[in-house]
């Protein structure tokens, strides 16, 4: 998982990833600045007590997740990348994908919390520039033993054709 920190300026601490145990609300309130100075919650946004204000509490204030992170990356600076790689997410993302786990994603925790007033802002889904992101990289070959080069290619160029198709497509809707 790839976040820009947007503010926070006081070297570099570690953050873990937690994977959540519970579903969790996105409401509709956005602190000013995109977020960062909070703000009064709405119906259905997640708080350090609730999971769903005025609706569900976590079970533990602060959120419910696994203990163990799924993986640890340090951020320093306003603008740095910080990137999460670990095979502990893969595990988790897999077991999104076969249904085995819930996907109630993952809470970004810091090595100083509750020990310094500091707050580390990252960019989110809601800011108009450097969204998050997930990068998934697959391994086709294996995924599909005894494909061969030409079979990759076949299998690569319809995935190619497919998103020019879908691309046409949606260019061509009406607004």
């Amino acid at each position: 998982m790839v976040v820009e920190s947007s503010g926070g300026n006081f070297g570099d601490v570690n953050f873990t990833l937690h994977r959540l145990t519970n579903d969790w609300g996105e409401g509709t309130t956005v602190g000013a600045l995109e977020g960062g100075f909070g703000g009064s919650p709405a119906m259905g946004d997640a708080t350090w007590s609730s999971n769903f204000h005025n609706v569900s509490t976590w079970a533990s204030n602060g959120g419910d997740y696994i203990a163990t992170p799924s993986a640890v990356q340090s951020a320093g600076q306003a603008g740095d990348l910080v990137v999460w790689s670990d095979p502990y997410m893969v595990a988790d993302v897999q077991g999104w994908v076969d249904g085995t786990l819930p996907n109630n994603g993952w809470i970004v925790l810091s090595a100083i919390e509750g020990t310094k007033q500091r707050a580390k802002k990252f960019y989110s889904s809601e800011a108009s520039v450097n969204r998050p992101m997930i990068v998934v990289t697959a391994d086709l070959a294996a995924a599909v033993p005894g494909i061969g080069p030409y079979g990759m290619m076949l299998i690569i160029t319809a995935i190619g054709v497919a998103g020019v198709l879908r691309a046409g497509v949606a260019g061509r809707r009406k607004p």
